[in-house]
């Protein structure tokens, strides 16, 4: 029996890896099946998940819900009690968990809402906390983004590795217009993968309010949105 052939893995909807391989054959006939199995980056076994666990009789796998880490995949070719060889291990691959949230720290909040005020629009400090399956090798994005598609991209960061939280500080917003601004964060690895991004919805709030006459009385008009403006 021939040794199995290194597999390729790729992400196709996170957090799946779709594991690839090149088929054997025994005297020009093809083998029966494949045992694929996942090992951490320090060579641990690992219990795969539904998609490549059993016998495999196609060339292609996707493991489904693969959680946050590093892995190499190996494929064993089967062929009725016969086994080859494990194959040697593939590249590593990582499944990279997204940050869990994003926040405002220097905004002015009303009940849920997070404002860029006039004041604060020059120099924004958002926060993005990551998990604790964050590693020193992941790199952290940010972007912010205003309803006429202007963008602000912070500096990325690295990861600290395990929980914690990053600070993109003094981001200038006087690119961006009024009205809803989105923060986006996202990791991206070493490895060339990414993990889906984790979003927060701030309001940017810098005009200032009018003021008008009522029965002779000048007064402002103080709706929830004069209340934000700080001049």
């Amino acid at each position: 029996m021939p040794a199995g052939s290194t597999p390729t893995a790729a992400i196709g909807t996170y957090p799946n890896l779709t594991v690839s391989w090149a088929g054997v054959t025994v005297s020009g006939a093809a083998v029966s099946s494949y045992t694929i199995r996942r090992y951490s980056e320090a060579g641990v076994l690992q219990a795969i998940t539904a998609g490549c666990n059993g016998a495999i009789t196609a060339t292609t796998c996707t493991e489904n819900s693969v959680p946050a880490g590093r892995w190499q995949y190996t494929s064993q070719p089967v062929k009725g009690a016969w086994s080859g060889a494990e194959s040697s291990r593939s590249a590593i691959h990582e499944i990279a968990a997204p940050p869990t949230t994003v926040t405002c720290s220097n905004c002015t909040t009303f009940g849920s809402t997070s404002y860029i005020n006039n004041a604060g629009r020059l120099s924004v400090n958002i926060q993005v906390a990551l998990p604790a399956s964050s590693l020193v090798t992941d790199t952290v994005h940010l972007t912010l983004a205003d309803g006429a598609s202007h963008t602000v991209t912070a500096a990325t960061q690295s990861a600290a590795g395990g929980a914690g939280t990053l600070t993109f500080s003094g981001l200038n917003t006087s690119t961006l217009v009024d009205g809803n601004v989105t923060a986006t964060a996202w990791v991206t690895t070493n490895t060339s993968e990414s993990s889906p991004n984790t979003t927060a919805t701030l309001v940017r709030d810098t005009v200032a309010p009018t003021a008008t006459n009522v029965n002779d009385r000048a007064i402002l008009e103080r709706s929830a949105a004069s209340a934000r403006f700080v001049a």
